[in-house]
């Protein structure tokens, strides 16, 4: 399974690295095929503006001559000109106001073109004008400047350097183009192979958590800023989000397991000892036995339930899923609304529970509701295991940084091994009284819902504070 997994993604990368290189390639052909273009018609234009003004100077030659020496000075120096002219090749036409034609010269090459062609349009001058061979592939191109006895004036010259030109730049450019494609394809695999090795490595990363479901591997992140290396710590920074969270529920659900199974068993046998009775409907002192009973059977489920919510509220807390309700308020006039609830339990063991002279009187923003519940867990603790005849001070210290509480009391303290676990859940000291030993673990984890820390400063005998820490919002 897994070997057909591995090749199917093999295929899949294969075929994303050739269509991302084609791609690449497409891109690259485009536009060296515009670039080409671009400078196929700049190249064109300037050799033939080139030819153009090569006919114009020769033209405006020879209307010089026929100026200063007529026509028959004019037809002479045609005619030298043609024997001794080593340069490109012309022909020269001269023809009157209705165009019949008066004097043509032309190479001898030059034969398959029809001139007559140019009788049958009036000459413009300023104009030029194309004759095609059906021989020749390529063109002649002439202008036309009136002479001043009324004639006309023709001169022109062939394309076939032009073109020759062009042709040699067009196989130059497919030569280089067939080169560069391959190279651009080479080069586009390999990039795309680079480009797509995270998304690889994030593929491979998924299937195994769907083949496996652990949770635990990661995908190996390379040094850059580009957007898929931060899509692969995004990734593995999700992946360590959802392994704490099913860390977090295997814990709660580990716990429940196993601490829940004591009073759940003490629920059923005290239920089936009560229904197992049949004599308490005419017996006042069975009746009497199966009503306790069943009182015994509500508090234990009752002790299930408040061990259920707050494994729950440890685990949200624990993950960063616990919704707070942020809202400002006095902390003082909560902790005082404390202080009158165990005032009348510290009373009962001769402890002074009372606040600090100088205790700070701001605000603070948090989730209320959770202040007091992890505050009362520790005002709890403080007197349930405070000295009798004591006393615990709760005071309150702020600054630019956090808001400080602290609880000190003057009892018989934690011993120096039991500190480092006293936060885990379930945790209970060798004095521990009736609990359920979450209350410490669940202090822990609403301070780090709330971004801030507990601590604890405790000598065994001589008493404990717990300091618990909010930050200032900024």
């Amino acid at each position: 399974m897994s070997s057909e997994i591995n090749r199917q993604g093999s295929r899949r990368n294969f075929k994303a690295d050739m269509k991302f290189s084609l791609i690449f390639a497409a891109i690259f052909w485009i536009t060296a095929a515009v670039l080409y273009s671009v400078v196929f018609i700049y190249i064109y234009s300037s050799l033939r503006e080139d030819s153009r003004s090569g006919i114009q100077v020769r033209m405006l030659g020879y209307w010089a001559i026929e100026q200063s020496g007529g026509l028959e000075s004019l037809k002479d120096n045609i005619d030298v000109n043609m024997i001794l002219s080593d340069e490109q090749p012309f022909f020269v036409r001269i023809s009157d106001e209705f165009n019949n034609t008066l004097v043509l010269d032309i190479p001898e090459h030059w034969n398959s073109f029809d001139f007559t062609e140019l009788e049958k349009k009036p000459p413009e001058p300023g104009s030029f004008v194309l004759l095609r061979s059906n021989s020749l592939r390529y063109f002649l191109e002439s202008g036309c400047i009136p002479l001043s006895d009324g004639n006309y004036l023709q001169v022109g010259m062939s394309d076939e350097n032009r073109r020759r030109v062009m042709e040699l730049l067009s196989g130059s450019f497919l030569a280089a183009l067939l080169v560069l494609v391959a190279v651009s394809t080479v080069i586009g695999f390999i990039v795309s192979r680079r480009f797509l090795l995270p998304i690889r490595d994030l593929e491979k990363a998924v299937a195994d958590v769907i083949e496996t479901g652990r949770i635990e591997s990661r995908i190996v992140e390379r040094k850059g800023a580009g957007e898929m290396d931060q899509l692969v710590v995004s990734f593995n920074e999700m992946l360590a989000k959802i392994e704490e969270l099913v860390i977090g529920m295997k814990g709660a659900l580990d716990t429940v397991a196993h601490d829940l199974r004591t009073p759940l068993t003490r629920f059923r046998m005290i239920s089936e000892k009560a229904l197992s009775r049949q004599d308490f409907k005419n017996n006042a002192e069975a009746a009497e036995e199966y009503r306790y009973s069943l009182e015994q059977a509500v508090e234990e489920s009752d002790t299930v339930l408040r061990m259920m919510t707050l494994l729950m509220d440890i685990s949200e807390a624990e993950t960063g899923t616990l919704k707070l309700n942020i809202t400002e308020f006095s902390p003082l006039e909560l902790i005082r609304e404390l202080v009158d609830l165990y005032e009348f339990i510290a009373e009962d063991r001769g402890i002074s529970l009372e606040l600090d002279e100088a205790v700070w009187t701001g605000t603070m923003t948090a989730d209320r509701d959770r202040f007091r519940q992890a505050l009362g867990n520790l005002v709890d603790n403080a007197v349930k295991y405070g000295k009798n005849g004591g006393r615990v001070v709760i005071g309150i210290t702020a600054d630019e940084k956090q808001v400080s509480i602290k609880i000190e009391d003057d009892g018989q303290g934690i011993s120096e091994a039991d500190l480092p676990v006293i936060w885990k859940r379930l945790y209970r000291g060798k004095s521990s009284k009736d609990g359920l030993g979450l209350g410490l673990s669940l202090v822990n984890a609403v301070m780090k819902a709330h971004g801030g820390t507990a601590a604890v400063e405790s000598v065994e005998g001589a008493g404990s504070v717990f300091t618990i820490s909010f930050p200032v919002e900024e």
